[in-house]
C-alpha cells in the first residue's frame, strides 16, 4: 500500500493518519468500504455528517482496490450520523460509509483521520 506525502507515521504501517480539511458545495455520492484497516475519524473544528450502511448488499469483490483498501459504491442507503467537534465514529473493515458530508452550519470541516490495522 502506498500513503500520500501527507500521511504521518504512528506505528509504520499498522497506525498512521492525517489531518483533512474540507468544502464541499454538495452532498458526497461514494460510500466505501476497508478491509485491512478500521477508519476512525476526529471531527476538530465544523461538523460532518457521516453515512453509515452496516450491511450493503453488495459484491464487495467487484469493487475492492487491495493497493487503496477500499471498495467504492454509490446508490447505497444508510443511516446518517453528524459530528461536532472532539466526537468521533469508528468504522470497522467491510462496513460501509459515506465521508465528506458537511454539517448544517458549516460549510466546512477539519478532522484527523486514523487508519488503523484490523489484524
Amino acid at each position: 500500500m502506498t500513503t500520500p506525502d501527507d500521511v504521518f507515521q504512528i506505528d509504520g504501517t499498522h497506525v498512521y493518519g492525517l489531518v483533512k480539511k474540507s468544502t464541499y458545495t454538495k452532498p458526497p455520492e461514494t460510500w466505501e468500504a476497508h478491509r485491512k484497516y478500521c477508519d476512525i475519524q476526529l471531527v476538530i473544528e465544523g461538523r460532518e455528517v457521516f453515512g453509515y450502511c452496516p450491511h450493503a448488499m453488495v459484491d464487495e469483490d467487484s469493487a475492492y482496490n487491495e493497493e487503496e483498501d477500499a471498495a467504492l459504491f454509490t446508490g447505497l442507503e444508510g443511516i446518517n450520523i453528524e459530528l461536532a467537534p472532539h466526537q468521533f465514529v469508528i468504522f470497522m473493515p467491510h462496513e460501509f460509509h459515506l465521508p465528506g458530508g458537511i454539517g448544517r452550519d458549516s460549510g466546512s470541516c477539519k478532522k484527523l483521520i486514523l487508519k488503523v490495522e484490523a489484524d
